[in-house]
């Protein structure tokens, strides 16, 4: 029979020998709350990858250039659409894995985004310079009005640059800037600030909240990437066919049901886990 001490003894080895496992539940049990109290978030970075500067660049295009003008600068831009992707998901990794603040990650990321549109364009799409033609409602309340003036000026002077990128080197290369992250490197700063703040007022530390959050949103910029694609894609095909206004409105409706399917499916897969 065995004595009391021996009974302590063995009870704290198994103790011992189980740790490693309850603390893996444990860890797990708080990173799957911590990404679901992110869906938000995930879902407003789609809007990070939005077609709204394209769409505008196009329709100038449209009417200054011609049609066939503008349907070369959009085979361009499914090169810069996938290197928005690759650059949303390094950025992500950056953040998640490095730490790095919002603002450091989307500003190293950014050769990659450049280095993956131009090799794509220069393998696939170098024949095109031969032409001669060429929610949370909550977050409204949190942003100020300055903030919102940083992201429409960015847009701005994105689509002035991608204008005359494109009257200077021609619709291959400017095509190329029509899906430049313009909207998401500004987003991530203010999702990061906005979620350090939130925490600090009830007296705690924000930073890695923050960087979690900005994390996230980048991820959701990705998925919103892989829906500006298909907008490209579609834009196209029927704007060189003379049928421009319906180009730019179904090019906005596919880069909606692609963007909201990826990240529905996404989120329905991680309910599931």
């Amino acid at each position: 029979m065995k004595t009391p001490a021996a009974r302590i003894k063995r009870g704290r080895s198994l103790e011992r020998c189980t740790r490693p496992f309850s603390d893996w539940r444990a860890r797990g049990i708080r990173l799957r709350n911590r990404r679901r109290s992110f869906q938000p978030t995930s879902f407003a970075g789609l809007f990070g990858a939005a077609p709204s500067v394209a769409l505008a660049t196009l329709a100038l295009a449209i009417s200054k250039d011609g049609k066939a003008f503008a349907g070369t600068e959009c085979r361009s831009m499914m090169a810069g659409a996938a290197g928005l992707c690759l650059y949303s998901i390094l950025v992500s990794q950056l953040l998640s894995r490095f730490r790095l603040s919002a603002l450091m990650a989307t500003l190293s990321a950014m050769p990659l985004c450049f280095l993956t549109a131009f090799g794509l364009w220069r393998i696939f799409l170098t024949e095109a310079l031969t032409m001669t033609i060429k929610i949370d409602p909550s977050g409204l309340t949190q942003t100020k009005w300055h903030e919102y003036a940083l992201r429409f000026v960015a847009g701005g002077i994105i689509t002035v640059l991608a204008g005359v990128i494109a009257r200077k080197g021609g619709p291959g290369i400017g095509g190329l800037f029509l899906a430049f992250p313009a909207i998401f490197p500004a987003s991530a700063t203010l999702i990061e600030k906005h979620e350090r703040q939130r925490k600090q007022r009830r007296g705690l530390h924000g930073e890695e909240r923050g960087t979690d959050a900005a994390a996230i949103d980048a991820l959701g910029t990705a998925i919103g990437s892989v829906g500006l694609i298909g907008c490209a894609g579609i834009c196209w095909r029927l704007i060189p066919r003379d049928q421009a206004p319906l180009a730019l409105g179904g090019a906005t409706c596919a880069w909606l049901l692609v963007s909201f399917s990826i990240w529905t499916i996404r989120q329905w897969r991680r309910r599931l886990l």
